[in-house]
């Protein structure tokens, strides 16, 4: 049975009274679809999405894109929609996320394993994400490097996959790279280089927020 998968963010609480998205906003996204540069951070699924929501006043996040071209293979890249529960961190250091009331990040992770019940009730919140090659893969593969991009997303987000998140991987294989070597070597290389732009992608899409404050949010 053929399946069209997709996902969304809901973030609605923090819009401010902007009108839900309805089917005519998502044609009008397909027909603007362009081989143009992708824009970043508070536009399209990212122009409602929030980051870190379980202790402390959550900032505002987007959408992200990286890429990364393997010497002698194929084109591996990455677009986030960063909504999670958790704090976004780079190189051990978080960069968006929940503040404390004196603006200083909370830092959710620690709190949470102090064993400080959370004062707020989470429930909306997702990272969704597509990795995109130009290698040729069959559908056990590709699910096979969503898979293995999952490891961006963890070190890109903490905490992650909670009970109140959604997140989700998809991804899609063009097959216009036919030079490069397949195989279980191929699968890891490419799953391995997914993760890597998916982390960059999120870190990215996260620090690209056109306001800090999700206040600001229209």
């Amino acid at each position: 049975m053929p399946l069209v998968p997709a996902a969304v963010i809901f973030d609605l609480l923090y819009a401010k009274g902007s009108n839900p998205p309805d089917a005519a906003l998502g044609y009008t996204a397909c027909q603007a679809a362009n081989k143009g540069p992708v824009a970043e951070g508070n536009v399209g699924a990212g122009a409602g999405a929030t980051i870190g929501k379980f202790y402390g006043e959550p900032m505002k996040g987007g959408q992200g894109t990286a890429s990364i071209h393997i010497p002698g293979g194929p084109v591996v890249a990455a677009l986030a929609i960063v909504n999670p529960l958790g704090d976004v961190w780079n190189h051990g250091h978080i960069v968006v996320g929940a503040l404390r009331p004196d603006g200083e990040f909370v830092n959710q992770t620690r709190v949470m394993l102090e064993g400080v019940p959370s004062p707020l009730f989470s429930e909306m919140n997702t990272t969704i994400a597509v990795v995109a090659t130009t290698a040729q893969l069959t559908k056990a593969e590709a699910s096979r490097v969503a898979t293995l991009a999952q490891d961006g997303m963890a070190r890109a987000i903490s905490p992650i996959h909670s009970q109140w998140d959604g997140d989700t991987i998809f991804c899609l294989a063009t097959g216009s790279d036919t030079e490069y070597y397949k195989g279980d070597a191929a699968i890891t290389v490419i799953g391995t280089a997914a993760a890597v732009v998916l982390e960059k992608a999120i870190i990215r899409g996260a620090l690209a927020a056109q306001s800090r404050m999700v206040s600001n949010c229209t």
